[in-house]
């Protein structure tokens, strides 16, 4: 009671009753923030004098209007309810912030001994949920008032304890990002492996010592993304995997709310792994695991989807893609690259549908447009290196599949050059082959015997060069071993 005395005596009624975070109805502060909030906000450049078309310094009005709004809404940040949409780790670290801004403000304004039972009460939440900063700045207020204030040493000597452990906390939590910060650059600036080789080792052992229970959560988090980047680094995919899960593992062992990014992070690395070593009953559990973190219409849920859909081509359970693809259905994606992979999905589902090995919900024969599908994948059209040849050789597939052998005899030549062209490289070695598999069926005139003759020289060299999922993920939705011998199955 105490407190709420206290607090009331600072803040009148009238003061409530005046309350107006952004003005008016018909203020400047109110109009300027409906328009941004609407969309509807002009050029800045051309603001000063929309806004202020008699002002003597329209440059000044317009700063100080600037200023004004971002006043009132950092204001209402501590007064609107932000708990609608957020997961209950924000709704704790939420309020946890405003309760230790609100006792930090009430020791500045000598309301000290109400604040120090807020600030009591907000330090044990801010241990219990490893939010070190808070917790730090808030047992060192306490500190401070037991020195100055009330002379006693045996609480002093107690809060002093806790400013120790969390200041150690905190070194621990800047030295381990600031370690993963470093790599993430120098990967990217050092000319040489044996440059950078250094700074793993000094990193990944300090990382190693770190990764004990006894330690905070972001120090945890940034540990094991140096040991798992460092592994990755070295291409030792089993230990990747590995301490992956013991990270996700540790987050487990925790007894409060945990950020949902922390699990993401490592399942996301855990996926493309599982799939190289096809592992398909882990996959799908890591990938499930992800999509249950994640909103609906986020990005990520469809970026995650993706896997799944790839997942049903890649472990012979075909129907999955087509489940994958209806969970997909209907999303509204700002991103165009991501729009065109599920396309691309979309395209091989209707393929596989006409095969007979999917099961469309209607029980109707698929009519897709192949052509349609081609003009809406501009940007993957353009991309000579892998993602336009995956679209040629959906193209010529629906063309084999609709019996369309003199469209499919004039694709073969310019399609044997552009594989020549373009997909040199050792990255686009199976898209090569798979193009060479496919125009010698058309050079051999779709004869069963000859084209498998002449195709399974193409088709041996595909298996001496595994599929790499990170870097074909959008080129083979399908394996394309799986390709070959679906259209061999149709001659």
């Amino acid at each position: 009671m105490l407190l709420l005395k206290e607090i009331i005596a600072l803040i009148s009624p009238q003061k409530l009753k005046n309350i107006k975070l952004l003005g008016g109805k018909n203020s400047k502060v109110r109009q300027f923030y409906q328009r941004i909030f609407d969309g509807s906000i002009e050029e800045e450049r051309l603001l000063p004098e929309i806004l202020f078309p008699d002002a003597s310094n329209q440059k000044q009005s317009y700063a100080d209007l600037k200023r004004a709004t971002r006043k009132s809404l950092i204001d209402a940040l501590f007064v609107v309810n932000l708990d609608k949409y957020a997961t209950n780790d924000q709704k704790t670290y939420i309020n946890c912030v405003k309760h230790a801004s609100a006792a930090k403000l009430l020791v500045n304004l000598g309301i000290r001994k109400g604040a120090i039972t807020l600030a009591k009460k907000t330090l044990k939440k801010a241990i219990t949920n490893e939010y070190t900063e808070i917790a730090l700045s808030l047992s060192s207020l306490i500190q401070r008032y037991y020195t100055v204030n009330s002379k006693n040493s045996k609480k002093y000597y107690s809060f002093t304890e806790i400013v120790n452990q969390q200041l150690e906390h905190l070194n621990k939590e800047i030295k381990l990002h600031n370690y993963f910060s470093e790599l993430s650059i120098k990967r990217d600036t050092l000319k040489t492996g044996n440059d950078i080789e250094q700074f793993y080792e000094q990193y990944f052992t300090f990382a190693l010592k770190n990764i004990e229970s006894t330690n905070t959560l972001r120090s945890l988090l940034y540990a094991y993304r140096i040991i798992v980047d460092y592994y990755e680094y070295h291409a030792d995919y089993e230990n990747l995997i590995k301490y992956s899960e013991a990270a996700t593992n540790s987050f487990d062992q925790k007894d409060y709310p945990i950020p949902n990014v922390g699990y993401l992070i490592f399942y996301s690395k855990i996926i493309p792994y599982t799939f190289q070593y096809k592992q398909w009953q882990k996959a799908e559990e890591q990938i499930d695991k992800c999509l249950t973190l994640l909103q609906k219409k986020s990005y990520n849920y469809h970026a995650i989807l993706v896997y799944r859909a790839m997942l049903g081509f890649h472990s012979d359970q075909y129907q999955i893609a087509y489940e994958s693809l209806k969970m997909h259905q209907n999303a509204k994606l700002n991103s165009p690259l991501l729009q065109e992979q599920w396309r691309m999905i979309e395209a091989w589902v209707m393929l596989f549908a006409g095969w007979g090995k999917i099961k469309l919900d209607d029980g109707k024969a698929p009519n897709f447009r192949v052509f349609t599908f081609i003009n809406n994948t501009p940007l993957f059209s353009k991309d000579k290196r892998g993602n336009n040849a995956a679209i040629q050789i959906l193209k010529f597939l629906f063309l084999f599949q609709k019996e369309r052998y003199n469209q499919l005899l004039d694709m073969s030549t310019p399609f044997k050059l552009y594989a020549h062209r373009y997909l040199k490289s050792e990255i686009t070695a199976r898209t090569r082959l798979t193009v060479r598999t496919l125009c010698a069926i058309a050079d051999e005139g779709f004869d069963k015997k000859f084209s498998v003759e002449k195709a399974t020289p193409y088709l041996n060299k595909l298996k001496d060069h595994p599929i790499n999922f990170l870097e074909q993920r959008t080129v083979e939705i399908v394996p394309f071993e799986l390709v070959a011998k679906e259209i061999f199955a149709q001659l």
